[in-house]
């Protein structure tokens, strides 16, 4: 692919597939490969113009990057390095060198600073931000949430059951019981299911008591399909409404990420770009 005098060069997008792929090839089955390299291929294309039409109007806006801004940006690549790999070790051991690491960095931060100037000027208005939470309220609220744990006994099992739950009652410890007695998978780990909500996929008995029966309690006898349980609430969060704040973050990011769309957009239909023929 060629952005005005920028070429991404055959040998450079075969380099960075292979690179890429080299992660994930033991995943992908071996009549797949050919498929998931053309895939990548046009998706390392698409990267390249998009990166080279951005930096093209960085440098015509004379955006700039100061030695305080490097300094910034080594640094935070230096804070999710593995413990022990310092930074000038992971810059001689990259495939790429160390110029190509440093100028791709350039890159990154004028793009970054050329885009926050094209939004700069969004904003979000209330009624956006209600009309965005009406729509995604169950997406962006906790529900109410209960955590459980249980023991299970098959349907003809019902005597052994009573005298479980009478231990229990008398205050014998329910992970010890549920690792001893239950026949569910979970009482390996003293019975805990986790947390439910009212939708979860847990037999609606079990629901029921989850959201029934006090924190703490050892509820009674329970039938269901998969046979006898009891039922004890270990925890019981209320429902919560998303942080405001928050909700705003998300939706003035969705605006902004729309805006960034149309700006890309209109950068590329002004670039003179060819592909290359097989894509």
């Amino acid at each position: 692919a060629k952005v005005g005098d920028n070429q991404l060069t055959a040998g450079a997008a075969k380099m960075l597939i292979e690179f890429r792929i080299a992660s994930i090839i033991n995943q992908i089955p071996l009549d797949r490969v050919d498929t998931v390299k053309s895939s990548m291929l046009k998706s390392e294309v698409e990267k390249f113009i998009e990166k080279t039409v951005l930096l093209h109007e960085a440098d015509r806006l004379k955006i700039e990057v100061s030695e305080k801004e490097k300094v910034a940006a080594l640094a935070e690549v230096a804070e999710h390095l593995p413990p022990g790999l310092t930074l000038d070790q992971a810059m001689d051991q990259s495939p790429w060198g160390r110029e190509n690491l440093m100028n791709e960095m350039i890159v990154s931060i004028k793009t970054k600073k050329l885009l926050e100037q094209a939004t700069k000027d969004v904003n979000v208005s209330d009624e956006e931000i209600d009309e965005f939470y009406k729509e995604n309220k169950q997406m962006l609220d906790k529900p109410e949430r209960v955590d459980i744990s249980h023991i299970l006994l098959p349907k003809e099992n019902k005597a052994k059951m009573e005298k479980v739950r009478a231990m229990l009652v008398d205050g014998a410890d329910f992970s010890d019981m549920a690792k001893i007695h239950s026949t569910c998978g979970s009482g390996k780990v003293g019975g805990m299911l986790g947390t439910v909500t009212r939708e979860s996929a847990v037999a609606p008995e079990l629901i029921e008591a989850a959201f029934t029966q006090k924190e703490g309690e050892i509820g009674p006898i329970i039938d269901s399909q998969q046979g006898l349980h009891i039922v004890k609430v270990t925890a019981k969060k209320p429902a919560e409404a998303i942080d405001k704040d928050k909700l705003k973050s998300i939706v003035l990011n969705q605006k902004q990420s729309m805006v960034v769309k149309e700006y890309v957009s209109g950068l590329r239909e002004k670039a003179d770009i060819s592909y290359p023929v097989s894509l």
